[in-house]
């Protein structure tokens, strides 16, 4: 089996990540917080979150309004959606020119379309066992860097999840 990576475009991030062992990438996510926090203190928290009393059926309404005016303003659109699909096949395509043995396809809130306009573009990347995950986002980065469709290429390769933003 292929190990994969994970490339995120709005520009396009390309994430080094660990195929879970289930089939399904791990999506990188922000930190909550940057400070360290004891477990006494996140169980507090999540017991007092726990007695909350459950919303009544006007602010569920209120919330189901709210959501549903977010995504109707916000939302991607059928157009929306294929124009990400268009990016993953363009990257593709470039990255293949060097690295044939790699694939790439779409995931994260874009495939599932519970995305807004401005959600990056999450993008699988399948490498050969035989390859290693920094060796590829080397390669990748290297690759992006040198084409012209993408410009103000960066990595944080020393980032929790190592990166490559365009």
């Amino acid at each position: 089996m292929g190990k994969q990576s994970s490339l995120t475009a709005n520009g396009v991030a390309v994430s080094n990540m660990q195929d879970q062992g289930k089939g399904k990438p791990h999506r990188p996510t922000g930190r909550i917080s940057s400070g360290k926090r004891g477990k006494g203190k996140e169980k507090q928290e999540e017991n007092k979150l726990r007695a909350l009393p459950a919303p009544s059926p006007a602010q569920l309404k209120a919330v189901d309004a709210a959501v549903m005016e977010a995504a109707r303003q916000q939302g991607i659109s059928e157009e929306d959606f294929l124009v990400r699909q268009d990016i993953v096949s363009w990257m593709e395509e470039i990255i293949q020119q060097h690295l044939s043995v790699c694939s790439l396809r779409l995931y994260g809130c874009c495939l599932t379309r519970f995305a807004f306009k401005t959600s990056d573009v999450n993008i699988d990347v399948t490498f050969p066992s035989a390859m290693t995950q920094p060796d590829v986002l080397i390669q990748v980065h290297k690759i992006l860097k040198n084409s012209y469709e993408y410009t103000d290429v960066e990595s944080d390769f020393h980032a929790k999840v190592p990166v490559v933003f365009c």
